[in-house]
C-alpha cells in the first residue's frame, strides 16, 4: 500500500491513496464498499457528515481496462460498430492506438497464410511452425481473426521498429520490448515463443 503525506487544508484532511490490483483485493469488503461509494456503508459510518470518497479510477477500469487485451476489442471497428453503433465506434477508433492481443488464433491465420514467416519462425527458433501442428488443436483454423489483426501482425514480424510489445496485465512500462531497440531473434522469440500470449502488439 503506498500513501503519500497528508495535505491539511482549513478544515479538511485529504489522504490520497494508489492501490495496485492485489492491494485492492486485500481490502476488506466492509471498508471496500465504502471506498466506493456505497450508500449503505456511506449511512453507517459515524464521519459520514465530513469525509468524502473521490476514486480517480472507477474498479471497472482498474480490474477490466487495465487488461489491454481490451483495447484489441476497442480496436476492432467491426466488433465495436455492433455494439456502440458505428458513429460511437468512429470516435473510439480514432482515439485508440491500434492494438493486437498475440493470441494463438492470430498467430495461427499469420502462419497459416503466409509461408515467409514460418520460414522466418524456422530460421529463428529452429521450430517447423507449419499450421496444424503448432497447437494439436484444430480449433484455431475454425477461428477466424479480423484481418487488420494478421496484417498488423505481419508488419510487426517484417518492420519491428514501427511497434512495441507490451505485457498484457502489466502496468508501468513493465516487461515493455521495443521493436527499435530489439534483436530480431528476441522479437521473434516473444512473437511466436511460448510467452507470446501474455503480450499485446
Amino acid at each position: 500500500q503506498n500513501t503519500s503525506p497528508s495535505i491539511h487544508l482549513p478544515n479538511k484532511l485529504l489522504i490520497f491513496l494508489e492501490l495496485h490490483q492485489d492491494e485492492l483485493l486485500k481490502i476488506p469488503t466492509s471498508t471496500m464498499s465504502y471506498l466506493t461509494g456505497s450508500v449503505t456503508a456511506i449511512k453507517k459510518c459515524s464521519c459520514r457528515s465530513t469525509v468524502q470518497i473521490k476514486t480517480c479510477n472507477p474498479l471497472s477500469a482498474v480490474f477490466l481496462l487495465h487488461d489491454k487485451r481490451t483495447l484489441g476489442l476497442l480496436s476492432d471497428f467491426s466488433a465495436l460498430s455492433r455494439i456502440i453503433g458505428r458513429k460511437a465506434a468512429s470516435v473510439v477508433a480514432n482515439t485508440v492506438v491500434k492494438t493486437v492481443p498475440v493470441s494463438d488464433c492470430v498467430r495461427f491465420a499469420l502462419v497459416r497464410d503466409h509461408p515467409s514467416v514460418r520460414s522466418i519462425i524456422k530460421d529463428v527458433l529452429n521450430y517447423d511452425y507449419t499450421a496444424g501442428e503448432d497447437t494439436g488443436n484444430d480449433i484455431f483454423a475454425s477461428i477466424k481473426p479480423p484481418t487488420w489483426m494478421i496484417e498488423c501482425l505481419l508488419e510487426a514480424v517484417h518492420n519491428r521498429g514501427n511497434f512495441v510489445l507490451k505485457k498484457s496485465s502489466s502496468g508501468k512500462g513493465e516487461g515493455m520490448i521495443y521493436g527499435q531497440t530489439s534483436s530480431h531473434q528476441k522479437w521473434i522469440e516473444v512473437l511466436f515463443g511460448s510467452s507470446s500470449g501474455c503480450y499485446v502488439l
